[in-house]
Protein backbone atom coordinates (compact mmCIF):
# COMPACT_ATOMS: atom_id res chain seq x y z
CA UNK A 1 0.00 0.00 0.00
CA UNK A 2 2.83 2.29 0.92
CA UNK A 3 4.81 1.74 -2.23
CA UNK A 4 1.18 2.43 -4.16
CA UNK A 5 1.00 5.48 -2.90
CA UNK A 6 4.40 6.69 -3.38
CA UNK A 7 3.77 5.70 -6.56
CA UNK A 8 0.79 7.94 -7.18
CA UNK A 9 2.45 10.69 -5.55
CA UNK A 10 5.49 10.64 -7.65
CA UNK A 11 3.04 9.93 -10.78
CA UNK A 12 1.29 12.88 -10.01
CA UNK A 13 4.80 15.12 -8.79
CA UNK A 14 6.08 14.42 -12.27
CA UNK A 15 2.46 15.38 -14.02
CA UNK A 16 2.25 18.35 -12.46
CA UNK A 17 5.87 19.59 -13.39
CA UNK A 18 5.97 18.94 -16.90
CA UNK A 19 2.45 20.47 -16.94
CA UNK A 20 4.57 23.90 -15.80
CA UNK A 21 7.60 23.32 -18.10
CA UNK A 22 4.91 23.01 -21.02
CA UNK A 23 2.88 26.12 -19.49
CA UNK A 24 6.37 27.71 -18.81
CA UNK A 25 7.84 27.22 -22.81
CA UNK A 26 4.08 27.78 -24.24
CA UNK A 27 3.76 31.26 -22.92
CA UNK A 28 7.25 31.89 -24.62
CA UNK A 29 6.34 30.54 -27.56
CA UNK A 30 3.21 33.15 -27.79
CA UNK A 31 4.93 36.29 -26.95
CA UNK A 32 7.68 35.89 -29.36
CA UNK A 33 5.27 34.88 -31.64
CA UNK A 34 3.14 37.80 -31.43
CA UNK A 35 6.88 39.77 -31.95
CA UNK A 36 7.60 37.88 -34.64
CA UNK A 37 4.02 38.79 -36.16
CA UNK A 38 3.98 42.24 -35.13
CA UNK A 39 7.27 42.50 -37.31
CA UNK A 40 5.92 41.11 -40.17
CA UNK A 41 2.38 42.70 -40.53
CA UNK A 42 3.19 45.97 -38.25
CA UNK A 43 -0.29 47.14 -37.70
CA UNK A 44 -1.66 48.97 -35.07
CA UNK A 45 -3.70 45.88 -33.50
CA UNK A 46 -0.78 43.44 -33.58
CA UNK A 47 1.57 46.06 -32.07
CA UNK A 48 -1.38 46.80 -29.36
CA UNK A 49 -1.24 43.66 -28.48
CA UNK A 50 2.38 42.91 -28.31
CA UNK A 51 2.96 46.03 -26.20
CA UNK A 52 -0.11 44.32 -23.57
CA UNK A 53 2.17 41.33 -23.54
CA UNK A 54 5.45 42.64 -22.70
CA UNK A 55 3.89 44.96 -20.27
CA UNK A 56 2.11 42.17 -18.21
CA UNK A 57 4.80 39.24 -19.24
CA UNK A 58 5.95 37.22 -16.12
CA UNK A 59 9.95 37.29 -17.36
CA UNK A 60 10.71 34.11 -14.46
CA UNK A 61 9.26 32.15 -16.66
CA UNK A 62 12.13 32.38 -19.15
CA UNK A 63 15.48 30.46 -19.29
CA UNK A 64 18.66 33.04 -19.93
CA UNK A 65 18.92 33.26 -23.59
CA UNK A 66 15.22 34.41 -23.98
CA UNK A 67 15.25 36.79 -21.20
CA UNK A 68 17.86 38.19 -23.03
CA UNK A 69 16.08 38.07 -26.33
CA UNK A 70 12.86 39.56 -24.21
CA UNK A 71 14.76 42.78 -22.96
CA UNK A 72 16.46 43.77 -26.08
CA UNK A 73 13.08 43.20 -27.94
CA UNK A 74 11.56 45.28 -25.51
CA UNK A 75 14.31 47.75 -25.38
CA UNK A 76 13.56 48.04 -29.47
CA UNK A 77 10.16 48.04 -29.26
CA UNK A 78 9.46 51.12 -26.84
CA UNK A 79 11.67 53.26 -28.11
CA UNK A 80 9.92 52.83 -31.49
CA UNK A 81 6.53 53.20 -29.60
CA UNK A 82 7.37 56.22 -28.12
CA UNK A 83 8.87 57.88 -31.31
CA UNK A 84 5.33 56.76 -32.78
CA UNK A 85 3.45 58.57 -29.93
CA UNK A 86 5.58 61.36 -29.17
CA UNK A 87 6.61 61.83 -33.02
CA UNK A 88 10.48 62.71 -31.83
CA UNK A 89 13.07 60.62 -30.44
CA UNK A 90 13.83 59.78 -26.52
CA UNK A 91 16.12 62.76 -25.67
CA UNK A 92 18.70 62.93 -22.91
CA UNK A 93 16.37 64.16 -20.64
CA UNK A 94 14.05 61.36 -20.92
CA UNK A 95 16.18 58.82 -20.72
CA UNK A 96 16.32 59.06 -17.59
CA UNK A 97 12.79 60.22 -16.73
CA UNK A 98 10.02 58.87 -19.20
CA UNK A 99 8.97 55.57 -17.74
CA UNK A 100 7.79 52.41 -19.34
CA UNK A 101 5.95 49.40 -17.61
CA UNK A 102 7.68 46.39 -18.87
CA UNK A 103 7.47 43.08 -17.35
CA UNK A 104 4.97 44.13 -14.85
CA UNK A 105 7.67 46.88 -13.54
CA UNK A 106 7.90 50.49 -13.99
CA UNK A 107 10.94 51.39 -16.15
CA UNK A 108 12.91 54.00 -17.51
CA UNK A 109 15.29 53.44 -20.58
CA UNK A 110 18.39 53.49 -18.40
CA UNK A 111 17.04 50.86 -16.48
CA UNK A 112 16.65 49.19 -19.27
CA UNK A 113 20.32 49.67 -20.66
CA UNK A 114 21.17 47.92 -17.20
CA UNK A 115 18.93 45.07 -17.69
CA UNK A 116 20.52 44.22 -21.08
CA UNK A 117 23.85 45.34 -19.53
CA UNK A 118 23.62 42.12 -17.28
CA UNK A 119 23.93 39.60 -19.97
CA UNK A 120 27.47 40.79 -20.32
CA UNK A 121 26.93 40.79 -23.92
CA UNK A 122 28.35 43.46 -26.59
CA UNK A 123 26.27 42.19 -28.91
CA UNK A 124 23.43 43.60 -27.33
CA UNK A 125 25.02 46.70 -26.23
CA UNK A 126 26.16 48.27 -29.47
CA UNK A 127 22.14 48.26 -30.77
CA UNK A 128 20.96 50.45 -27.62
CA UNK A 129 22.14 53.90 -29.28
CA UNK A 130 20.86 52.72 -32.59
CA UNK A 131 17.30 52.18 -30.83
CA UNK A 132 17.20 55.62 -29.49
CA UNK A 133 18.49 57.67 -32.38
CA UNK A 134 17.30 55.39 -35.15
CA UNK A 135 13.84 54.27 -33.30
CA UNK A 136 11.68 54.25 -36.89
CA UNK A 137 14.41 51.38 -37.91
CA UNK A 138 14.02 49.37 -34.86
CA UNK A 139 10.94 46.90 -35.70
CA UNK A 140 13.82 45.15 -38.56
CA UNK A 141 15.92 44.23 -35.64
CA UNK A 142 14.39 41.50 -33.27
CA UNK A 143 15.18 38.38 -31.85
CA UNK A 144 12.49 35.30 -32.10
CA UNK A 145 13.75 31.76 -32.19
CA UNK A 146 16.80 31.06 -32.96
CA UNK A 147 17.93 33.25 -30.45
CA UNK A 148 21.97 33.14 -30.43
CA UNK A 149 22.22 32.79 -34.79
CA UNK A 150 19.99 35.83 -34.85
CA UNK A 151 21.87 38.24 -32.74
CA UNK A 152 24.87 37.16 -34.36
CA UNK A 153 22.95 37.42 -38.06
CA UNK A 154 22.13 41.28 -36.58
CA UNK A 155 25.29 42.08 -35.25
CA UNK A 156 27.26 41.24 -38.79
CA UNK A 157 25.16 43.07 -40.91
CA UNK A 158 25.09 45.96 -38.20
CA UNK A 159 28.89 45.94 -38.42
CA UNK A 160 29.07 45.54 -41.85
CA UNK A 161 26.54 48.85 -42.76
CA UNK A 162 29.14 51.45 -44.35
CA UNK A 163 27.18 53.86 -43.27
CA UNK A 164 28.14 53.10 -39.69
CA UNK A 165 31.21 51.41 -39.52
CA UNK A 166 33.28 53.47 -42.44
CA UNK A 167 36.22 52.04 -43.82
CA UNK A 168 38.22 54.30 -45.88
CA UNK A 169 40.98 52.52 -47.71
CA UNK A 170 43.14 55.20 -48.96
CA UNK A 171 44.05 56.61 -45.20
CA UNK A 172 44.19 53.23 -43.94
CA UNK A 173 41.28 54.05 -41.42
CA UNK A 174 38.37 52.59 -39.97
CA UNK A 175 35.53 55.25 -38.34
CA UNK A 176 32.99 53.91 -36.13
CA UNK A 177 30.08 55.10 -33.96
CA UNK A 178 31.62 56.60 -31.05
CA UNK A 179 29.15 55.29 -28.28
CA UNK A 180 30.62 51.84 -28.95
CA UNK A 181 33.37 52.72 -26.49
CA UNK A 182 31.27 53.40 -23.84
CA UNK A 183 28.71 50.66 -24.13
CA UNK A 184 31.62 47.87 -24.40
CA UNK A 185 32.53 49.20 -21.49
CA UNK A 186 30.02 47.67 -19.87
CA UNK A 187 31.33 44.17 -20.60
CA UNK A 188 34.78 43.73 -19.86
CA UNK A 189 35.11 40.39 -22.20
CA UNK A 190 35.56 42.68 -25.13
CA UNK A 191 38.97 44.80 -24.93
CA UNK A 192 38.35 47.42 -27.42
CA UNK A 193 36.12 48.81 -29.93
CA UNK A 194 37.83 46.92 -33.08
CA UNK A 195 38.51 44.10 -31.43
CA UNK A 196 34.46 43.88 -31.55
CA UNK A 197 33.93 44.96 -34.87
CA UNK A 198 37.25 42.72 -36.07
CA UNK A 199 35.00 39.77 -35.00
CA UNK A 200 32.30 40.44 -37.54
CA UNK A 201 33.51 42.57 -40.31
CA UNK A 202 33.76 40.80 -43.68
CA UNK A 203 37.03 42.31 -44.47
CA UNK A 204 38.54 42.07 -41.27
CA UNK A 205 41.82 40.37 -42.28
CA UNK A 206 41.98 43.66 -45.03
CA UNK A 207 42.10 46.26 -41.97
CA UNK A 208 43.64 44.61 -38.95
CA UNK A 209 46.40 46.69 -39.16
CA UNK A 210 44.18 50.07 -40.17
CA UNK A 211 43.79 53.07 -37.60
CA UNK A 212 40.66 52.89 -35.66
CA UNK A 213 38.38 55.85 -34.88
CA UNK A 214 35.69 56.98 -33.07
CA UNK A 215 33.40 59.46 -34.94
Amino acid sequence: MNFFKLFLLTSLYLFISCASRKKSKNSADILFDQIDKSHTENNSVERDTLRSSLENFDISTLDSAHQKAFWFNAYGFFMEDYLTDKHEYLNSQDFDNHKFIIARDTLTASKLMVKLAQFQDPRLLVFIDFFTTNSSKSKDIILTKNIEQELDDLTYKFINDSSLVRVKKDIKRVYYPEYFDWQLQLDSSWSNSKTFILKYHTKSSQIANYQFKAY
